[in-house]
Order: C-alpha cells, then sequence, then structure tokens
C-alpha cells in the first residue's frame, strides 16, 4: 500500500513538473513578444472572432514564436484529448458558424488559461513584464464546476500558475492571499477591477 501511494506521489510530481516545463515556454514566448512591445504581454481584442483569452495561442504562433504547439497540454490531465495543433488566426476569422468558431475557441489555448487584464481610469489594461509581482498571467484551465472554480488539470489538487515575473508557482486554494484567480474582486468571469485583481480564463472566454 505504501509503495503504491508512493508511486502514484511520484507520478502526480512528474505531471506537475512536465507542466510547469510547458507553461514556462509559453511564458518564454510571451515574454519575447513583450520585448517587441514596450515590455507588455499580449492585448486580447476587444471585439470579434478573435476577443478571447486564447487569442494569445494564435498569435505567438502567428510571430512565429511557438518552437511547439504542444506547450499548450497539461500533463497533469490523464486520458484527455490533447490538442495537438492551434488554430491560426487566419483559420479563426475563416470560421463560416458558430459551432466552427467555438472549436477553434476552445483549442486556441489549450488547457490553460490566460490573464484577462484588468481596468484602470475607464481603460483595459494587460499586464507588464515586472521583477516582482503577484499577479497570475496563464494558469491551469479553471473548472466552472469546483469551489473557486480550481483546474481539474492535475486531479483537482490545484493549480500550476505562471505570474507575470515569470515564476511558476503551484496554488491549492484558488487564491493568492485575498485575491482570486480565476474570478474578479465582483466575483465575475472578467477583467479585473484594480491592478491586483489577477483573472485567469479558459480560452474560449469571450472578454467583450
Amino acid at each position: 500500500m505504501l509503495f503504491r501511494s508512493a508511486l502514484s506521489a511520484a507520478r502526480f510530481n512528474a505531471r506537475l513538473v512536465a507542466c510547469q516545463s510547458n507553461m514556462r515556454s509559453v511564458f518564454n514566448s510571451l515574454a519575447v513578444y513583450a520585448e517587441g512591445h514596450d515590455g507588455r504581454f499580449p492585448e486580447i481584442p476587444e471585439s470579434g472572432p478573435l476577443a478571447t483569452a486564447g487569442y494569445v495561442g494564435p498569435l505567438l504562433k502567428s510571430e512565429g514564436l511557438l518552437e511547439n504547439e504542444q506547450v499548450f497540454n497539461c500533463a497533469g490531465l490523464v486520458g484527455h484529448k490533447a490538442v495537438n495543433r492551434i488554430p491560426s488566426t487566419k483559420e479563426i476569422l475563416a470560421a463560416q458558424t458558430p459551432e466552427e468558431l467555438q472549436s477553434c475557441r476552445e483549442r486556441m489555448l489549450g488547457d490553460y488559461g490566460y490573464s484577462l487584464g484588468y481596468f484602470e481610469n475607464g481603460k483595459h489594461v494587460f499586464p507588464q513584464v515586472l521583477s516582482q509581482s503577484q499577479l497570475v498571467l496563464i494558469a491551469d484551465a479553471p473548472h466552472c464546476a469546483t469551489a473557486a472554480r480550481i483546474s481539474r488539470n492535475h486531479g483537482g489538487w490545484g493549480q500550476n500558475c505562471v505570474m507575470v515575473d515569470g515564476s511558476v508557482k503551484f496554488n491549492r486554494t484558488g487564491f493568492f492571499g485575498t485575491d482570486a484567480i480565476y474570478v474578479n474582486d465582483r466575483n465575475i468571469v472578467a477583467p479585473g477591477i484594480t491592478p491586483l485583481d489577477s483573472v485567469v480564463a479558459p480560452g474560449y472566454i469571450e472578454t467583450g
């Protein structure tokens, strides 16, 4: 029994580390993008087919910043169908039906979520590269049926999070301090209402 428990824990930790490695790869691509855009991470369009949290996947692909599209797969999700190829922005814009568009959106960011940014003085702002921060930029995608929308990517035990400074943390509660990861301070999935209100949404969530 102890051997089985130890083996299970070893597998969990190995998958956790593999997921963190993928997230670091995604962050590195986002950081390269930010270098050419005044230190700002990608901004999600306010309207149209690309106005979803998953926009960053096709954007990085179109910018030639992805070496391997499978970095959007979480190793902690056992037995699910992995995303082998994310859609391009052209594919998304060419979608002819709502069903086609939704299919694209569900693959745009694979198993992860991205920050919806926040509002400041009435303007929608997205995170900048910072040396120290508690703001989450990327995380395992949330699940709508769990307390605090905790991700099921790692068996419901928590979620990997990449902060805007590039550090990776495994979070078990769905909160950093008093700030919820997956909803804003009004308890809805929408951009934050202050610069310290971090909200990460799955790829298919619209921002408009």
